[in-house]
């Protein structure tokens, strides 16, 4: 995944992509919740991952199957805005609906392997009102154990995001990619997007303990604005990007029925 300073991502045009993410750091210090202005730091940099939402276009279906499928990323995006801190442990603060939603743990309770993994999917499943938090620690540990080097600091991660949730539009997937993207940022840590896209299902599948195939994660860190990505699902490749003709768009209908 392409790291990029502010200035590298107004000169590739790419800055109105982020404009909202940008909008929300540069005014925490002002804002009414105290806790939120003052959750991350004026005076540290912050790394911005986003990752859109996805549209099933063809295919989608047979996903765990390993079939070829074809998807559009959507418009819709979720951001994660990470930055270090001294303390080693990580401090989430997700706001949905303009609702704080809260949630910490000291970074010791990653090591350990499998077990610390079995440990964390354990302590999700106990807690149904810390549920929402698996996708971004599953995201988070999966980055930091993905990598032999041990992490020097620890993290404070703000999550925003429009993607619909339970709309069948994939919005675990673009929340573990955004998350994973601003860690591996934060620590320096090199991944491309198909590796991070399937470190991303193995937090889903693992912590979270959710079943799914890749197509969504893969889509949301692979996927082109108005292209439909092609994939061939097992083994998880990609097999080019295909443009929409021009004069047509593709829309998703909300059925109203619950994912």
């Amino acid at each position: 995944m392409r790291v990029r300073s502010l200035e590298q991502l107004t000169a590739d045009g790419d800055a109105a992509w982020f404009a909202s993410a940008i909008e929300l750091v540069r005014s925490l210090p002002i804002v009414a919740d105290p806790f939120l202005a003052s959750f991350l730091a004026a005076d540290r940099p912050v790394a911005i991952g986003r990752a859109p939402g996805r549209l099933d276009v063809m295919g989608g279906i047979a996903d765990y199957s390993g079939s070829l499928v074809l998807e559009m990323p959507l418009a819709c995006a979720t951001f994660a805005m990470a930055q270090a801190q001294d303390a080693p442990r990580l401090d989430v603060l997700s706001v949905r609906e303009g609702r704080p939603f809260r949630f910490g743990i000291d970074l010791d309770e990653f090591t350990g392997g499998s077990s610390a993994a079995e440990a964390l999917a354990e302590r999700f499943a106990r807690d149904a009102s810390e549920r929402w938090a698996a996708y971004v620690v599953g995201s988070i540990f999966r980055c930091l154990t993905w990598s032999p080097v041990s992490p020097t600091h620890g993290l404070r991660v703000l999550i925003t995001s429009d993607v619909p949730e339970g709309k069948g539009v994939s919005s675990s997937a673009a929340l573990e990619v955004a998350t994973m993207a601003a860690t591996a940022a934060c620590y320096g840590l090199d991944m491309d997007g198909a590796t991070l896209a399937a470190a991303c299902q193995w937090a889903e599948n693992h912590i979270a303990r959710a079943p799914c195939g890749i197509m969504d994660q893969m889509t949301s860190a692979l996927g082109q604005h108005d292209r439909l990505l092609r994939l061939r699902c097992q083994p998880a490749s990609v097999e080019g990007h295909v443009a929409v003709p021009e004069g047509f768009r593709f829309y998703g209908i909300d059925s109203g029925i619950r994912h």
